[in-house]
């Protein structure tokens, strides 16, 4: 038999007592992490073997366990929080496990979506669940394809792309669209903001500057990337000018995809623009959203050449040149990599963000 047990979206305490009978019974668990099951079990005195299933590895476990519950064997499935198969692995063993006329049981309990859809004050009698929209390939598709659903909509995001999601939102529904955002849910610190999507995440507003010279726009420039790692998580800023040229081996060689593919890390790109606004095409080119964008605008005045080599040489605390720079920062706000293009290739990259994120792991 398969039971699919929901287990507590943050707070201990929200388990109903057949769960805890069903986990204490199964021969065994196969838990989305290991380590996140292990401590509701030390919690609750539970011993049953546990057995790692997740999306990385489910495609190989779901012989091996129908295998077992047609011998008889009981498996339960738990993910680290709320009910199994709802934006977290369980369909496929689900399917296996019905094709195989193996008994199937849904335990009712805690899922993440309920109790933020409830508290949001927007109506519940007809919604649709949306879960994580794609990252990169086919998220815009699906953003268009809401554009004209008048039901509510309930969507997962990760807290670092949260106010990325709100102002893609805003730009296809409209800004005036009423949302709530729910946060730490079941736990101490629960939060549900209500207002409408411009409310929740404004658009951000450009750095208007007067006529000034080289050092004070930089001084912009720094404020800017200063606010945008004000964030949680990995933060990656890219700062380009006219004045770095028009080279797009930066692009080209799969930086942003790499910086898109990680679910830490957020992302700006700062631009410093005199007149109009060139930015716009070279963003919507290499596919990056205008929500990552951030618009320092400012008019040259005095001699570039001095100016730029006194600046450069203490730019964010680092000697940089003024080519597209770009800057890593880690989770505690600590800048952590900085570097020209040219200089990295989407490997090292890689490697650069797992070492920021690794870096303010031990405080």
């Amino acid at each position: 038999m398969l039971v699919l047990v929901p287990t507590p979206v943050g707070n201990l305490e929200d388990i109903t007592l057949r769960a805890l009978r069903v986990l204490k019974e199964a021969d065994v668990v196969a838990c989305e992490d290991t380590r996140t099951t292990g401590t509701l079990f030390a919690h609750y005195g539970i011993e049953t073997p546990r057995l790692s299933f997740h999306v990385h590895n489910e495609h190989g476990r779901v012989a091996g366990l129908v295998e077992r519950m047609e011998a008889g064997e009981t498996v339960a499935l738990v993910s680290d929080a709320g009910t199994p198969g709802i934006s977290d692995p369980g369909f496929l063993l689900v399917r296996a496990a019905s094709e195989a006329g193996v008994r199937v049981e849904a335990l009712p309990g805690p899922t993440a979506f309920v109790p933020a859809l409830v508290a949001s004050g927007r109506p519940t009698d007809r919604f649709v669940f949306e879960g994580f929209l794609p990252h990169k390939k086919g998220r815009q598709t699906r953003l268009n394809a809401l554009a004209d659903e008048a039901r509510t909509m309930v969507l997962y995001e990760s807290p670092h792309r949260v106010v990325k999601l709100l102002r893609q939102l805003a730009e296809v529904l409209g800004g005036d669209r009423p949302a709530a955002v729910g946060r730490e849910l079941t736990k101490l610190h629960e939060e549900v903001r209500r207002g409408t999507l411009d409310d929740l995440a404004p658009p951000p507003e450009p750095i208007l500057l007067a006529e000034m010279d080289a050092p004070g726009i930089a001084t912009a420039v720094e404020q800017s990337v200063a606010a945008t790692v004000s964030r949680p998580g990995v933060h990656v800023v890219h700062f380009w000018a006219p004045w770095c040229g028009n080279s797009r081996a930066e692009f080209e060689s799969g930086w942003y995809e790499v910086v898109e593919e990680r679910e830490d890390v957020s992302f700006s790109f700062v631009t410093m623009w005199n007149d109009g606004d060139p930015a716009a095409d070279r963003l919507a080119r290499f596919g990056i959203p205008e929500a990552d964008h951030v618009r320092v605008y400012g008019q040259p005045s005095g001699p570039w050449s001095r100016d730029i080599d006194e600046r450069r040489q203490s730019f964010l605390g680092l000697p940089v040149t003024w080519t597209p720079t770009t800057w890593i920062f880690n989770r505690g706000g600590e800048l952590a990599y900085a570097f020209n293009f040219g200089e990295v290739s989407p490997d090292m990259l890689r490697q650069a963000l797992d070492n920021a994120a690794k870096s303010w792991d031990h405080d």
